[in-house]
């Protein structure tokens, strides 16, 4: 498959800029702010603000360039399609399909100057998944990217400062289904997609937060570490059993837990976070898809990147064991615990429940039943994706006419 023909270096960049806003919740906010920012600048200072942004994420692009892609009209032939929307789903609950596509990736990537899509393409053809990699990307994205599966984990390496005192904060831990913190479920936690912020009140609880995760792709000469992380505020009451109360700061990373609900399972964390990697691991190759599909010569220090980036994720020849396990069989039970009983956990039980049949149980009454349920889902979802992604390109665009007033 042909990348985009005939674009402009700059235009290449607003389109692959536009891509990572979907995958990437953290640059969203980000990007937002900036657009925000912006607008408290005199009218001739804003462009400037905005692109230098840009450059600094590495897009020689402008936000002029955006907006004019953001008004042009969508592609139908790139939305997210059913046989997208359910292959996104199927990597998550069929092993065998997540390593075999895990090798496409990962072969996608071995050319030292391009990617190259042909083994992609391939394996899309050889499992009759009728949908381009831009569709697969997107659909990646609109079931796992923004959701709060992307920061399912235990963040057990926390810290709490507050007036220049810092000291070991609570454990945190994520899943779809509950927040807790320390030894103490959350009630009535909130979780804004646009801003990946997690919030919850102290109406119900014996503390408050807002806090916003972000994830970490590459390590710097200072911070080996890579993988999610949180910043935020946290309100402590005043009988904590933390050396700090009130409102403190509250930064996390993921780590083994210190502290544990009564009402968790210490197994089920282990499978929480082995989870957690496999979701992550996904994401990733819908960015890989994404860069081979804008690729351009000019592109090739970003490519670089995600290069890296997967030799990481398999670990090399001589560690082996650097390498992330991707063979994690994340059952429906399990998968409703990640992201919660929502049409895509309900999808994954589906799929999971059609392949444990035999071949003459598919052909029967069972068999039917299961494949009409997942129709209703697959059409129900893609329908709402499409209308999601219309919002979410609609949203950013309303951003970017206040700027241009």
């Amino acid at each position: 498959m042909n990348t985009i023909s005939e674009q402009t270096e700059s235009t290449v960049h607003a389109s692959l800029f536009i891509e990572m806003l979907t995958l990437d919740p953290m640059l969203r906010r980000e990007w937002i702010s900036t657009i925000s920012q912006a607008n408290r600048q005199q009218k001739k200072d804003r462009s400037a603000y905005a692109n230098s942004f840009l450059l600094r994420q590495g897009y020689e692009t402008t936000v002029e360039e955006i907006s004019k892609l953001l008004t042009a009209p969508t592609d139908p032939t790139l939305l997210p399609n059913q046989d997208a929307i359910q292959f996104s789903i199927q990597l998550l609950t069929d092993v065998n399909l997540r390593m075999e596509w895990d090798q496409a990736i990962f072969n996608m990537t071995q050319a030292d100057d391009q990617p190259d899509l042909q083994p992609v393409t391939d394996f899309l053809s050889k499992h009759k998944v009728n949908a381009n990699p831009i569709q697969i990307s997107r659909a990646i994205a609109s079931t796992l990217g923004e959701a709060m599966s992307s920061w399912v984990n235990i963040y057990g390496d926390t810290t709490i400062s507050k007036d220049q005192k810092s000291t070991s904060g609570p454990t945190l831990i994520v899943t779809g289904e509950f927040v807790a913190l320390g030894t103490h479920r959350i009630v009535g936690e909130s979780y804004d997609e646009k801003t990946s912020t997690l919030s919850w009140s102290n109406e119900l609880n014996d503390t408050s937060a807002i806090l916003v995760f972000s994830r970490r792709e590459l390590p710097s000469s200072n911070d080996s570490y890579t993988g999610n992380e949180f910043a935020g505020s946290l309100l402590l009451p005043d009988k904590s059993t933390y050396p700090l109360q009130g409102e403190v700061a509250y930064f996390g990373r993921v780590g083994s837990p210190q502290q544990y609900p009564p009402s968790v399972n210490k197994d089920d964390l282990e499978t929480i976070k082995n989870a957690s990697v496999v979701i992550g691991v996904i994401v990733t190759s819908a960015t890989a898809l994404v860069l081979g599909y804008h690729f351009y010569k000019f592109l090739l220090r970003r490519y670089q990147n995600i290069k890296e980036r997967y030799r990481k994720i398999r670990g090399d020849e001589i560690e082996p064991s650097v390498g992330i396990d991707l063979s994690t069989d994340i059952n429906y039970n399990q998968l409703d615990t990640l992201i919660g009983l929502n049409k895509v956990s309900q999808m994954g039980r589906l799929l999971k429940q059609y392949k444990a049949l035999s071949a003459e149980e598919k052909l029967e009454e069972k068999g039917a039943e299961l494949l009409d349920k997942l129709a209703r889902i697959r059409d129900s979802m893609t329908e709402e994706q499409e209308i999601d992604w219309e919002n979410n390109m609609e949203d950013l665009k309303n951003k970017l006419e206040e700027f241009f007033e």
